[in-house]
């Protein structure tokens, strides 16, 4: 017996360590580090262009560090006067954005997961019809008008409470992965559906719901063309309006470079600060988002593969 198990892990050894297998990893390595290099290289690039010297980024000599140092494109976008309201009202919109996308499609996606729920495949239909068709932008505006939701904090979060598409992937994640064995055991023992979802259902559900909010929050945050429609007022717009007008106001009319004399070199000078005020606003855009994703990646990449395993 001993002289077979023996046999057995010599074996086993012998075929985990095989050629095939070294090559195999080797190549993997190698993919996944062209892969990294490609993804990671722009966010580097960016970073050491919005401290480096324009000059230095327009002549291409900024490849990992940062050349010639300077904070002269944080100076000038930090202290733009709107700036720090337009990102306390980002932040409102992208935690209560969340907040109200989780509060609809959660219950949603739990009734349409039950087979006993009446009126499903109608209701399901109804939503469904609204993912591919729509009244069309003038009656859409029309009706934001007539519900009195211009200029408001409320209105994007409002606007994006219900994604079907949420409602769909919360609805596998309840259907694969929460046992029905415990919601019946719960029944038996006299937990209404209601009870069954928040004392059950929830508890259970940490991935899909990190993943959704995760989503809903990156939607508010990069939102841009409804803010532009419905909030005109500069007291309520969010941060990516602000940011496109540092970006107008820091263009440039290269046809005064063509006239020569002072004028084309003081366009040059706007232009080179234009380049490095495009590179810091990316970053500070961006940096909230970045040092928020760490903390719910693990229910990320737990979320983003329901439904790809079902035991």
């Amino acid at each position: 017996m001993s002289s077979q198990i023996k046999h057995y892990t010599t074996r086993s050894n012998r075929i985990k360590n095989s050629f095939q297998d070294h090559i195999f990893d080797i190549i993997n390595i190698a993919l996944v580090s062209i892969v990294f290099i490609v993804i990671i290289y722009p966010l580097i690039f960016v970073i050491s262009a919005s401290f480096s010297d324009p000059v230095e980024v327009m002549r291409g000599r900024v490849w990992l560090l940062p050349r010639g140092f300077t904070i002269e494109g944080y100076k000038r976008v930090l202290v733009y006067a709107d700036l720090w309201r337009s990102y306390a009202n980002t932040i409102f919109y992208a935690f209560s954005g969340a907040f109200v996308v989780l509060f609809f499609t959660l219950p949603a996606a739990y009734g349409f997961s039950k087979d006993g729920f009446p009126f499903k495949k109608t209701l399901i239909f109804i939503f469904m019809f609204t993912m591919f068709f729509g009244g069309g932008l003038v009656p859409y505006y029309m009706l934001i008008n007539n519900l009195g939701l211009i200029n408001s904090y409320i209105t994007l979060p409002l606007l994006g409470a219900v994604s079907f598409t949420y409602i769909i992937i919360a609805r596998t994640f309840f259907k694969t992965s929460i046992p029905q064995e415990i919601l019946d055991a719960a029944a038996i023992d006299g937990c209404s559906n209601f009870a069954s979802f928040f004392r059950i259902v929830l508890p259970l559900s940490k991935p899909i719901i990190a993943v959704i909010a995760l989503w809903a929050a990156v939607t508010q945050w990069n939102g841009y063309f409804t803010a532009l429609l419905f909030l005109t007022e500069r007291y309520y717009q969010p941060l990516q309006i602000i940011l496109r007008e540092i970006l107008i106001i820091s263009t440039v009319d290269f046809s005064q470079i063509v006239l020569g004399g002072e004028q084309a070199v003081a366009t040059m000078e706007r232009h080179q600060i234009a380049q490095l005020v495009k590179y810091t606003v990316m970053i500070v855009s961006s940096v909230p988002i970045i040092m928020f994703y760490p903390f719910i990646q693990r229910y990320f990449v737990k979320g983003i593969m329901i439904g790809s395993l079902k035991g």
